[in-house]
């Protein structure tokens, strides 16, 4: 039996950083990340001081990565870019203290070794009213300001 308690590391990692929910470093999203035996884990995300309509979570899997599969919440939809990234959106819209999870599997090359590298996070938009439709590139093309919340994360492979 495993008990998750991710207030608990933030609420720890709170009073290291010496702030207040919401003030100094906790006023920007933050991650926790967890080495596991199938490579880095987000276990623990702060609640952030906004509310998200408009957010893809995704980043930048190892170079050596073959293959991937995704797990989210139902009616989540992936975009996979040819430059090795991804974006994922899903159906929930956020307020100060709700989170989403996104479990991503990643397949890497036969033989690859040593550490592998992955960028992970979330993309937000301040959503215009009417905007409800837009999807992330016309966000983009119409000059929407975003703001990118990423964590490198490695892990060593070994055989």
């Amino acid at each position: 039996m495993a008990i998750w308690l991710p207030r608990l590391a933030i609420d720890r990692w709170r009073r290291l950083e010496g702030c207040a929910p919401g003030e100094g470093a906790d006023a920007a999203p933050v991650a926790l990340v967890r080495e596991t035996a199938h490579g880095p884990r987000i276990t623990a995300v702060n609640r952030g001081p906004h509310n998200a309509d408009a957010y893809y979570i995704g980043g930048m899997l190892p170079k050596n990565t073959v293959a991937a599969a995704w797990d989210g919440p139902k009616g989540t939809e992936c975009d996979w870019y040819d430059d090795g990234t991804f974006f994922c959106e899903t159906p929930h819209y956020l307020e100060v203290d709700d989170y989403d999870v996104l479990s991503i599997t990643a397949t890497l090359k036969k033989g690859t070794r040593g550490v592998q590298t992955a960028v992970l996070g979330v993309e937000t938009y301040d959503r215009p009213t009417g905007a409800e439709t837009l999807t992330k590139e016309e966000f983009e093309e119409l000059n929407i300001k975003g703001w990118l919340f990423m964590k490198k994360v490695k892990t060593r492979i070994v055989r």
